[in-house]
């Protein structure tokens, strides 16, 4: 469990690191600064500087959260008598911690791109960014889910990490079937993002196109984990049946 908390204290360095960048940037940025673009990246509203705040509150919110779901399962496999359990709450704890590392260094990368981006086109009057954040952004998906889908398949059963519904419950084997599917689905999703980053035009459409992968993936695994549910519930009927 100590590297864990090696993990935890990586995971709130790279966290805070956006916090930083704010506080040095935000006190010489005008009143009102660009908030939002549209899918050609024009400037469509423009909003007090100081709302960038929420962003950084919310970004810390998330890491907050990570670090609790660490904390639990570190919690649970001290509590644990068997060694089943601490070794499922380890795993677990670890795959956690790594996933909010790099959730830290997704939102981190993508809310600093945008700040500076925001920056720079105050500084140059431009109704255009000059740094094209979006690309930045959907390239980060694309690394996200590839990594995601990797630790994912290490996962095992639980209530907070991985893909969890009742069917991927049932017992071990649906839980390391599904989450192997989805994880593969998501490592192929993730090599397409980064495809369409770097070769479509326009990045928001390529982002758009990485949403619908994700909404599709989660269709599918579903479907999946519900063929092996019927599977395995079918099999352990048969044998109480014996």
């Amino acid at each position: 469990m100590k590297k864990n908390g090696i993990y935890k204290s990586i995971m709130w360095i790279i966290a805070l690191i956006p916090s930083a960048v704010t506080a040095v940037i935000l006190p010489g940025m005008p009143d009102n600064v660009p908030m939002h673009f549209d899918i050609n990246g024009n400037v469509d509203r423009w909003g007090s500087k100081y709302e960038e705040l929420i962003v950084v509150f919310t970004l810390l919110a998330m890491t907050l959260s990570m670090h609790f779901v660490i904390t639990f399962f570190e919690k649970k496999g001290a509590k644990a008598e068997d060694e089943k359990t601490k070794a499922e709450c380890t795993t677990n704890a670890k795959v956690a911690s790594i996933a909010g590392i790099i959730m830290a260094v997704f939102s981190g990368v993508a809310y600093v791109s945008i700040l500076c981006s925001t920056t720079q086109m105050v500084k140059t009057g431009s109704e255009t960014p000059s740094i094209n954040s979006e690309r930045i952004i959907c390239v980060m998906m694309g690394v996200l889910f590839i990594v995601l889908g990797n630790i994912m398949t290490r996962t095992r059963r639980n209530a907070l990490v991985g893909f969890r519904c009742g069917w991927t419950q049932y017992n071990d084997n649906t839980w390391k079937k599904s989450n192997r599917f989805g994880a593969i689905l998501m490592m192929i999703a993730g090599v397409l993002a980064l495809i369409m980053a770097l070769v479509m035009d326009n990045p928001v459409h390529a982002m758009a196109v990485t949403v619908g992968m994700v909404i599709l993936i989660t269709i599918a695994t579903l479907v999946y984990a519900h063929r092996i549910y019927v599977i395995e519930k079918t099999n352990d009927n048969a044998g109480e049946g014996r």
